[in-house]
């Protein structure tokens, strides 16, 4: 298992395209791009989270289950992902940043993702 894949939990990192549904209150944005920024804790999940774009919030992120379903605890709410499309560009890119020096790395990938149970804003 590559370190990326256990820190991110294959995380929501990249570039996830949002549409809104009629069911949302009308006012509601239409929807659009939302870029999702992950920094892994220690273990899988328990990183924090920044969303940009048609969504804007912050929090932590979650453990992933056995079924690569992750969850981000945001200020304005709470959603479940299925991460199996990300997962599996994730384990599969070079960096697109490496700093040797500072033993850092950047892993970036785009991928539809289904969110699920969501909850507040």
């Amino acid at each position: 298992m590559r370190p990326v894949r256990a820190a991110l939990g294959c995380a929501m990192a990249g570039s996830v395209l949002l549409g809104a549904s009629g069911g949302f209150a009308a006012n509601m944005p239409a929807g659009g791009t939302v870029r999702i920024f992950v920094v892994p804790g220690k273990s899988q999940g328990q990183g924090t989270i920044v969303l940009a774009g048609a969504i804007g919030d912050y929090g932590k992120t979650h453990k992933v289950n056995k079924n690569g379903i992750g969850e981000a605890v945001l200020q304005k709410g709470t959603f479940q992902v299925n991460l199996a499309g990300i997962q599996k560009k994730l384990n599969n890119s070079k960096p697109i940043i490496l700093d040797k020096t500072t033993c850092s790395y950047v892993f970036g990938a785009t991928a539809p993702v289904t969110l699920l149970n969501g909850t507040g804003a």
